[in-house]
This record gives structure tokens, C-alpha cells and sequence, in this order.
């Protein structure tokens, strides 16, 4: 790949569905109080399912990030022209920002709160203390020490990803001092990063489920990304028929599995095993491929508010908790009387942060990356 191309606008739309989809689905459902059948999506096709599965959307955002690493960083880091205290500095300039702000929101709302009452804010809970507060700083607060929720939730991804940058980047060294010959590594870390995933050996520091979760689609992605290089166009064409058949043939079995339970046995087996095995090893990877190599899904893929989408995916994702505890603690300080059943409601909320997250990226984000680039990065 050409690495001085450092945008793949097709993704885009990828990383800006995957945020919507985690933000505003997935978390409405676990944030606000709605039970299933009260949900504004409930019984809606492809939305509700959405809404129940988002979860699995942040693996896309882990294979993503490992095919970006290989295709901007692997000939640097193998070559030993990128150290890895540089690779490093520059992926803390890009995640640390926004993972900040969001952590600062959430840490006077709760010390705020505790000063008030006297007790810990129930929405956030019981571990938002100074020990979280440090781990956080240092994007240690999932995995690494603790397995507690604390603060920003959804910034474990920034935890268990600094460690895939880590495996990542000595990996590469190891690649590069072997002269090439030990790519067959990427393929064993992924091994290694489904057994973790699996539970295999317990949940300790380091070697827990949460980092395997990372490791194991991130180097998905770095895997992705080796054979996006093929250039035989005959190769090419094989692997675009294989992941459309792929794709084909597991909607072909959701659709059987679905028409199964509804009309005939609602306690038939599963066919095709659960989401969470599928869709990583399988889908994702497909529907990244198809829209990087398909011209037809390429260009519409990267059409112009669709790398928008992509660019506030990141804030959407880090600054829905804090936006969403926000607007309920307004909602109960008030004592207004809100139907988060409601679907115009629904919207509402969602577009509120949606809002938010524009206004920080344009006004935070990218002013803060700039800065830490320069003054952290050294770029």
C-alpha cells in the first residue's frame, strides 16, 4: 500500500456507522430507563437487531485501527525508521485529547455530585475515584491493572488499544530484524488474542478478556491489511467474489435462522453460532474489503459527508456517556416528565449529542491534536 496516501475515505462511513450504532443504539438501550419492549426501536427490522448487537460494532473499530496501523506504520517500525517511543507519542497525541475531555466532564459531574449528597453519583457508580482518575490519565483504566467500570465506560477501547499499538509495534522490530520472514506472527497474535478473548487462563492483568477482545480484532485488521497489498489482479477478483459469497451465504443463514424461530420452533439452535464469533471473523472484515476494493462501493463509500461522518466518529463515541448522564441528571434535577420510550424523544437525546460532538470536535478535538502533535509528537 501507499502509505503516503494516509486517508481510506471508504472507511469512513464504516467508523461513523460503528459510532451511531454503539452511541446512540446500543447505549440509549443501557443508559436511559428502557426496558427492550419499551425501547423507541423495539420491533423495528434491522434497527432493533442494531440495538441489541451494537456492542459487537467496536470490534470494527479495532480492525480498522490494526489495518491503518500496518498500512501507515509497518515499513516504518519494521525498518527501524519509526522508534517506538515515536509511534507511541503519536497515537497518544490522537486518542489522548478527546478521552480527556470526556474524563473531565465525568469527574467534576461526579465530585460535584459527591459534594452535594455525599455519595457517589448511581449513574456513574462506585469506582470514579482518585486511583481510576490516575489509571485513566495514563489509558490504564480497562485491562491493564483493574477489570472495574469507571468513569468514561467506553474508553476501555483506548485502553486495550494502546496495548495492540504496543504488540503491534515490537512485533514489527522483530518482523523487520528477521528481514520479512516472520509475518506468520500476525496470524499466531491473533490465535493468542481468541484464547484471551475466550477466558482461557482467567482475567488478570494484562492477560484478560477485554485485551483479548483487541488484540484479536486488531490484528484481524493488520492481517486485512497484508492482503489488500496482493496486486494480482486474478487474486484480487477471487477475494471479491469470496467475501460477497461470504457475506451472502451468512445473511442467506440469519434470514433461515430467523424465519425458523418466528414460524416454526422459537427454541431452534442457533445455525451459523452467535454474533459475537460471526461477525468479527467474518463480516467486518468483509464489508471492509468490499468497500476498498469494489469501485462501485468504493466511490459511493467515499462520498464527501461520508468521511464527515467518519471524522466525528471518535467523539461520538467517547462523548456519548458523558452527554447522556448529563442530559438524564438535567432531566431528573428538573423533574420533568420524560418518555424515553418516546421515538421523538429518542431523537432528541441522540441529536443533542450528535450536536455536541461536532461542536467538540471542530472546536477541541482538532485544535488539541494539532497542539499535542507538535508538542508531544514532535511532528
Amino acid at each position: 500500500m501507499n502509505s503516503k496516501n494516509t486517508r481510506l475515505y471508504p472507511l469512513d462511513p464504516l467508523r461513523g456507522l460503528a459510532a451511531i450504532v454503539i452511541a446512540c443504539l446500543f447505549h440509549y438501550l443501557h443508559i436511559f430507563p428502557v426496558s427492550e419492549e419499551t425501547h423507541p426501536l423495539y420491533g423495528i427490522p434491522v434497527l432493533w437487531w442494531l440495538t441489541r448487537n451494537g456492542g459487537l460494532f467496536v470490534e470494527m473499530f479495532f480492525i480498522i485501527s490494526g489495518l491503518l496501523a500496518y498500512r501507515l506504520s509497518y515499513q516504518g517500525l519494521s525498518s527501524g525508521k519509526l522508534s517506538f517511543s515515536a509511534f507511541m507519542r503519536r497515537k497518544i497525541a490522537r486518542l489522548f485529547p478527546v478521552m480527556y475531555f470526556a474524563l473531565a466532564i465525568l469527574a467534576l459531574f461526579h465530585w460535584i455530585s459527591y459534594g452535594i449528597s455525599g455519595t457517589p453519583n448511581s449513574y456513574l457508580g462506585y469506582n470514579c475515584d482518585g486511583f481510576h482518575f490516575v489509571l485513566n490519565l495514563f489509558g490504564l483504566q480497562y485491562g491493564w491493572l483493574d477489570f472495574v467500570p469507571n468513569f468514561n465506560q467506553p474508553s476501555w477501547y483506548v485502553s486495550v488499544l494502546l496495548l495492540c499499538y504496543c504488540v503491534f509495534a515490537f512485533t514489527c522490530r522483530i518482523i523487520g530484524s528477521s528481514r520479512g520472514r516472520t509475518k506468520w506472527l500476525f496470524p499466531v497474535i491473533i490465535f493468542v488474542g481468541w484464547i484471551m478473548r475466550s477466558g482461557w487462563g482467567g482475567d488478570h492483568p494484562v492477560w484478560n478478556s477485554f485485551m483479548g477482545r483487541g488484540i484479536y480484532t486488531f490484528f484481524l485488521g493488520v492481517c486485512l491489511a497484508i492482503v489488500l497489498d496482493i496486486r494480482d489482479p486474478k487474486i484480487n477478483a477471487f477475494l471479491i467474489r469470496l467475501a460477497a459469497i461470504i457475506l451472502g451465504i451468512i445473511a442467506a443463514l440469519f434470514l433461515l435462522q430467523k424465519y425458523v424461530r418466528v414460524y416454526i420452533s422459537p427454541d431452534a439452535p442457533d445455525i451459523v453460532g452467535s454474533y459475537g464469533g460471526i461477525f468479527p471473523i467474518a463480516v467486518f472484515p468483509c464489508l471492509i474489503y468490499l468497500s476498498l476494493t469494489v469501485p462501485g462501493i468504493n466511490k459511493i463509500a467515499s462520498f464527501k459527508p461520508f468521511a464527515r461522518l467518519g471524522e466525528y466518529s471518535y467523539s461520538i463515541y467517547l462523548l456519548n456517556l458523558p452527554v447522556f448522564y448529563l442530559e438524564r441528571c438535567a432531566v431528573d434535577s428538573l423533574h420533568l416528565n420524560i418518555d424515553y420510550s418516546s421515538k421523538i424523544i429518542f431523537l432528541v437525546l441522540n441529536g443533542i449529542l450528535l450536536f455536541t460532538a461536532v461542536l467538540v470536535h471542530k472546536y477541541f478535538e482538532k485544535p488539541a491534536i494539532a497542539w499535542a502533535k507538535v508538542h508531544i509528537a514532535g511532528e
